[in-house]
């Protein structure tokens, strides 16, 4: 505290200096502006939004506004190699009323509140560099903002940030370079269904030695405190608070007398707390370049982690050796050996070892075409013995945009295992309220619902719960094959074919093997006409995967026009559409989009953007669609610029429905 304090007093006594600066900026070079501008903005919202979902409908009215007088400032002290400033910041008066109207059809009342806040705020950054040019030059940072901010469905609401901290370095005086870095990040607010409360405090130091050829050694130690309590405060919503420490070690030698050998390293040790996890790994790697057209490849690998608080580690070690050859510019391939070893939980082992061959091959067609030729083949054998039924996967991490589903990364997962929290773990989401678990095959996909506290885009952490598959061992022969052909710059075809087969050398499994084999072809076109200056292209493929497992069809379209319009308009269409049809799954996929772009440069300083979007999926169990369309306009003149948005997008999923409004207007006048 006594720092920020410190940094806003500076601020202050350079804000009230001002007013006579460029007077005297000319004989007082002890402290001299070299530049220093003043604005004025003010920035509107309204948002109108329609959330329909089983029995309930909600409605939000959202008023948003912010007005900001501001000033930014950059600057030296005697010289700017001694003492460099940038600073700037305003006040800002913020207001913002809500009317939230929920409607219950069963029975049938409805629910009306409404809130008005008004506050006084500021920004401002700050960045002061002390002896850039020295070495032992020193920065010191502040940054303070109030973002208006959409989360969910419950209306805006003000956003504080605050990033503050320091940056020390030592070049050039030890036998290494170091570098102390001290952070801390705030970030707060709140709505109806969602709260912000982040707080984030980092120490890092760096230490790295150069030495002749570029060789290098390079260690980082960070710490990270992280205190958060973010989520819908109408569910239950703990404070998480975690310690995270990080040291890593990497270096890269090259030497030989044609400097033909080249050794890197890269370990790395870190530990956390809430959960308690250590996680270890090396990585050294060697590479060997025998000639110009001939080099190998000697790798190892190896992590460990381990959970107190579960009982849970795991144990992976990896090696292989490869050789690549490149004959002529057109001719490479090469030969790899590999083999592993995994302990992913008491009473749980898995080791696999093999080897692969692949070509590639390119040769000049007619027109100026190319025909480039590829093939591949692997052997590879697995042992599995376990004493346990299943295992726990914790804390994978996956993003959530729209509502299209993503697959979890491991197969075979125990049906009611899936537990889904938000990233930092301070609340837990409910199944069937947030987001669905679909199965496919052998595959588990998690999908977001609109009418839940799952906000589009968030990232998600997931917990779930694996078959085992008993003790076996069994062998894998792959294949792959490819062949395109390009044809005077515009088309180009290609051809696929993989196969896995896969069988059992010994024991019993308790799930089933799953032998792939796979063909896929398809064409593209990328075509510049000659009349008026349009492009237009598209695609089409077809895929026939037949897999022990879940076998299923694929096909897919898509098209692009681009085309410039008279009184400088320029107009881009896209169209696509994919089907996937799985002969064991109703979670089909049946999927038309359209999007277009429209762009005005209507006058030297207006232009204007209008954009669209469709989407349908009527495959699955779940029909899901969504409609957008976006007006964007940005006019400037003189020291006066205007910035507004239209948007309005409609999304509905099986019975939940959402709509929603919103305008955006900013304006900003340059004052000096």
């Amino acid at each position: 505290m006594q720092m920020k304090f410190g940094i806003l007093g500076m601020v202050a006594a350079v804000l009230l200096m001002l007013p006579y600066a460029r007077a005297v900026a000319q004989e007082i070079k002890a402290f001299k502006l070299t530049d220093y501008s003043g604005y004025m903005e003010s920035e509107n919202q309204f948002r109108m939004n329609d959330n329909q979902s089983t029995g309930v409908e909600t409605s939000i009215q959202d008023w948003s506004r912010q007005t900001e007088l501001g000033i930014s400032t950059h600057g030296y002290v005697y010289h700017p190699n001694l003492f460099d400033f940038a600073m700037g910041g305003g006040l800002i008066f913020d207001r913002n009323d809500a009317i939230r109207q929920q409607t219950f059809l069963t029975p049938d009342n409805s629910q009306e509140s409404s809130s008005a806040l008004m506050g006084l705020l500021w920004d401002m950054n700050l960045y002061m560099q002390f002896l850039k040019q020295k070495v032992f030059p020193v920065t010191l940072y502040y940054s303070r903002s109030n973002p208006l901010m959409q989360t969910g469905m419950e209306g805006s609401f003000t956003q504080l940030n605050e990033n503050y901290g320091m940056n020390m370095q030592l070049h050039n005086l030890l036998p290494a370079n170091l570098s102390l870095e001290a952070t801390r990040n705030v970030s707060a607010g709140e709505t109806l269904d969602r709260i912000i409360d982040n707080i984030n405090d980092r120490i890092s130091f760096k230490a790295d030695r150069v030495f002749k050829e570029n060789n290098r050694v390079a260690f980082i130690y960070e710490l990270n405190r992280m205190d958060s309590r973010n989520g819908d405060p109408r569910r239950d919503l703990q404070e998480i608070v975690r310690l995270f420490h990080r040291t890593n070690l990497s270096s890269n030698w090259r030497f030989g007398g044609g400097k033909q050998f080249l050794f890197t390293e890269n370990a790395s040790y870190s530990w956390s707390n809430n959960p308690n996890v250590m996680n270890l790994n090396l990585a050294p790697n060697f590479i060997w370049q025998h000639t110009p057209k001939l080099d190998s490849n000697y790798r190892y690998g190896f992590t460990r982690i381990e959970r107190p608080d579960t009982r849970l580690q795991s144990t992976t070690q990896s090696a292989g050796a490869s050789i690549r050859y490149r004959p002529t510019a057109r001719l490479n391939g090469f030969i790899a050996f590999d083999g592993d070893q995994a302990s992913e939980a008491e009473g749980f082992l898995e080791d696999s070892y093999g080897s692969n061959i692949h070509v590639n091959y390119s040769h000049p067609v007619f027109s100026g075409g190319d025909l480039d030729l590829s093939g591949g083949l692997s052997y590879q054998r697995k042992n599995r013995e376990t004493s346990v039924a299943q295992i726990t996967i914790l804390e994978e991490s996956h993003p959530l945009n729209g509502t299209a589903p993503i697959t979890l990364n491991r197969d075979f997962v125990v049906a009611g295992s899936v537990v889904v929290r938000n990233e930092t773990g301070s609340q837990a989401y409910i199944e069937d309220v947030d987001y669905r678990v679909i199965e496919i095959g052998a595959q588990t996909q998690i999908e977001r619902l609109i009418g839940g506290s799952i906000l589009d885009g968030e990232t998600i952490i997931v917990d779930y719960a694996i078959d085992t598959g008993g003790t076996f061992g069994y062998a894998l022969f792959n294949q792959d094959f490819g062949a395109d052909l390009a044809l005077a710059r515009y088309y180009r075809i290609y051809l696929r074919y993989s196969g896995s087969e896969q069988s059992v050398t010994s024991g019993i499994p308790t799930n089933p093997l799953n032998s792939v084999r796979s063909i896929e072809f398809g064409t593209r076109a990328d075509l510049p006409l000659r009349w008026r200056g349009i492009n237009i292209g598209g695609s089409a493929r077809y895929a026939v995967q037949d897999e022990d497992i879940n076998p299923f069809n694929r096909a897919g379209l898509d098209a692009y026009a681009q085309i410039p319009l008279p009184y400088r308009l320029n107009l881009r269409i896209n169209a696509r559409y994919n089907l996937v049809n799985y002969l064991h799954s109703d979670e089909d996929q049946n999927q038309l989009g359209i999007n277009g772009n429209l762009d005005w440069s209507a006058r030297r300083n207006l232009t204007l953007t209008a954009e669209g979007y469709y989407d349908l999926d009527d495959g699955g169990s779940l029909v899901r669609n969504r409609t957008e369309a976006i007006l964007r306009a940005n006019w400037r003149y003189r020291r006066l610029n205007l910035s507004a948005e239209a948007k309005y997008s409609q999304e509905a999923q099986g019975s939940l429905e959402n709509n929603n409004l919103s305008l955006w207007l900013t304006v900003r006048r340059e004052l000096f």
